[in-house]
């Protein structure tokens, strides 16, 4: 196991340079505009299947973690849309190698590691946010258990749904929309987080075997539209509780730094109580495409 480890605001941008002194932040996202904010009840709200959250902690220079991706491309490609990935590039381990173009570690990364899971080796996951064990630790580092706890909470019956959108409006811009509804009442404050995410982009990353330069770098996690912990959505949600947010942002540069790239923005919906690790659950998460 490796040992673990800027904000960003809602624009983006990239320089492409060989050293890692050099490197700069990975995106720059400029301040979140919320255009819109809805919420009224509807009967008999239309709920689809539970989708689970997976959050990895890995790193460019932690030779275990590719394990860590192996598992998560396979659960992927099994069963698709069911789950939702991001991946943390945090610690010490996840310091650029010399030859690395990108800088894959955030801030915002680095806080939510903090939140989550302060003192972990990697590769770590944490499935929907369940304390499974029950013993404050939401961290599992023994990836055997990861299929048979994604399946789990993928039976369990869906009480909120959430979908996302987005709309280009120009080259640069586009509009993000997040649908929010309950099939069940929630007597708590329910939160809102959503996340942008760049999938596929090649660099290097160690590997038991040595360095393999061209390696496919999956769901990595950029930037926080919402806050680090999540915005308040919703206090003690009723059944047919419906919530509709639009998000605007633009992009500096319509060019990603790494083409082959494909950018998304994924949220969830969960308990915030940080200072209970039975109180951070992930009801339902989604991504959409963005570019």
């Amino acid at each position: 196991m490796c040992p673990t480890r800027a904000t960003f605001s809602f624009l983006f941008f990239f320089l492409l340079v060989g050293c890692r002194e050099s490197i700069p932040p990975g995106l720059q996202l400029t301040d979140t505009q919320v255009l819109s904010d809805t919420t009224y009840i509807v009967s008999n709200p239309q709920i689809e299947a539970k989708r689970v959250l997976i959050e990895e902690f890995t790193g460019v220079q932690c030779s275990n973690c590719p394990d860590g991706h192996e598992l998560i491309d396979s659960l992927k490609h099994a069963l698709g849309n069911r789950i939702v990935v991001v991946s943390y590039h945090t610690g010490i381990f996840a310091n650029p190698l010399p030859e690395s173009k990108y800088d894959f570690k955030t801030q915002e990364g680095t806080e939510l590691q903090n939140l989550l899971a302060p003192s972990t080796g990697y590769p770590a996951l944490i499935v929907d946010r369940v304390d499974f064990g029950q013993d404050g630790n939401l961290v599992e580092d023994n990836l055997s258990v990861i299929p048979s706890l994604v399946n789990q909470q993928l039976q369990n019956i869906a009480i909120a749904d959430i979908t996302l959108s987005a709309e280009a409006v120009s080259t640069d811009s586009f509009l993000i929309t997040v649908e929010v509804v309950f099939a069940q009442s929630i007597t708590k404050d329910v939160y809102l987080s959503v996340a942008i995410v760049q999938d596929s982009v090649i660099d290097p990353q160690v590997t038991p075997s040595g360095t393999i330069q061209d390696y496919v770098h999956r769901w990595i996690f950029r930037d926080m539209i919402t806050s680090v912990r999540g915005d308040l959505l919703f206090s003690s949600p009723e059944l047919g509780r419906f919530i509709r947010k639009t998000f605007a942002t633009s992009i500096r540069n319509s060019e990603l730094p790494a083409p082959e790239s494909v950018l998304y923005a994924c949220g969830w919906i969960h308990l915030a109580n940080y200072d209970n690790s039975q109180e951070v659950y992930v009801f339902n998460a989604s991504c959409t495409k963005l570019k």
